[in-house]
Parts: C-alpha cells; sequence; structure tokens
C-alpha cells in the first residue's frame, strides 16, 4: 500500500491501554513471547475468559510495536505512523454477542461512565479524536507516538522494549513470506 499513500499520509494503528500493566484495566494483561508463538499458541489448561482477554491485550502491544517500528523505517518517506487508542467505548457492537442482560448493561448503563471513568468515550468522541488524529491539520506533526484519551501519552514500557520489536517485526516478515522485492522499505530490522 505504500506506493498509494500520499506524501505527508498518515498510518494509524488501533491500540488500548489494556497493553500496559501499568493502566491496571480490568483486562488480563499482555505477555509478549514471540511473534510465531502468538501466532499459533500453544495448548493452556487456563480459563478460555483469560486467555482471551490475554491474547487481545498482547495483541494491541503488538500493534503498538509495529507502531514504533514502522515509524521509524518510514521516518524518510513523509508518513506519519501513530498508535491511537479509543478508549472504552460502550454503546458500539463490541457486546453483540454477549448475554441479553451484559448486552443490555453494556448499551445503556455503560455510556454514563464517561461522566466518571476517565477515558470512556462515546463513539462520537472516539471517532472523532481517530479522524483528528489522522487527518487534522493540528496534529500533522504527531508522528510515532501513542494517542490516548486525547493526548499524547507514554505507552507500556513493554512497547519500547527494542527486542520485542526486533523480534515481531522478524517473525511477522516470516510468517507472511514477505519478499524484499514486494515492498519499498527495508525488511532487515532497523
Amino acid at each position: 500500500m505504500l506506493p498509494y499513500i500520499e506524501k505527508n499520509g498518515s498510518i494509524t494503528f488501533t491500540a488500548s491501554d489494556t497493553h500496559d500493566p501499568a493502566a491496571k484495566t480490568a483486562i488480563e494483561p499482555p505477555v509478549f513471547t514471540t511473534g510465531k508463538e502468538l501466532a499459533f499458541p500453544k495448548e493452556t489448561s487456563k480459563k478460555e475468559k483469560i486467555v482471551g482477554q490475554r491474547r487481545y491485550s498482547t495483541s494491541k502491544l503488538c500493534n503498538v510495536l509495529t507502531t514504533y517500528v514502522l515509524h521509524e523505517k518510514l521516518a524518510d518517506k513523509n508518513i506519519r505512523v501513530n498508535a491511537f487508542d479509543p478508549g472504552l467505548t460502550p454503546g458500539t457492537g463490541l457486546a453483540k454477542s454477549y448475554p441479553a442482560p451484559l448486552r443490555f448493561a453494556w448499551n445503556n448503563i455503560m455510556p454514563m461512565m464517561r461522566y466518571f471513568r476517565k477515558n470512556t468515550n462515546s463513539p462520537a468522541t472516539s471517532g472523532s479524536r481517530l479522524a483528528n488524529l489522522a487527518f487534522s491539520k493540528e496534529l500533522r506533526q504527531l508522528n510515532g507516538i501513542y494517542y490516548s484519551d486525547g493526548k499524547v501519552t507514554q505507552s507500556s514500557a513493554d512497547s519500547y522494549n527494542k527486542a520485542y520489536q526486533a523480534e515481531l517485526w522478524k517473525s511477522s516478515i516470516e510468517l507472511t513470506a514477505i519478499q524484499q522485492q514486494d515492498t519499498t522499505i527495508s525488511l532487515t530490522y532497523l
């Protein structure tokens, strides 16, 4: 897709504060191992809910790791690369498979949390923040950042781990079998 992204274009990865154990969200914290092990996880005896939450938060950590690597790789191409956290966004279709009482709470009670809980947003607020980060002239200077709760913030300590970034980059290349002739950026890790 790089040949089709205009100068001053924007790539925005959807992230989540769940990637940061220090954020103390209600979701199991991420566990980064290797890209291959994340793609093909081993059998586990842990509860399905715990495994699912951990896979979610780990996938969001991977999005932030990828953001930082790709930002460095595209530094000379005038393309911005950022990670965006929409926050807790009740009222979306996220709960469509929940049991009826939880669906009701998600759609009718949880939206009130935005008045009491930090980084809880309406879908319109999250969507507006995403659009502004990707396209507004006011935020055009932001590049290689983590954007959460409507501002630039620090991401997790693990997201800055160069060994994790390198491992995920290398594993992703191997798993997708991409070849250097298939892309305009160097596939070697920095």
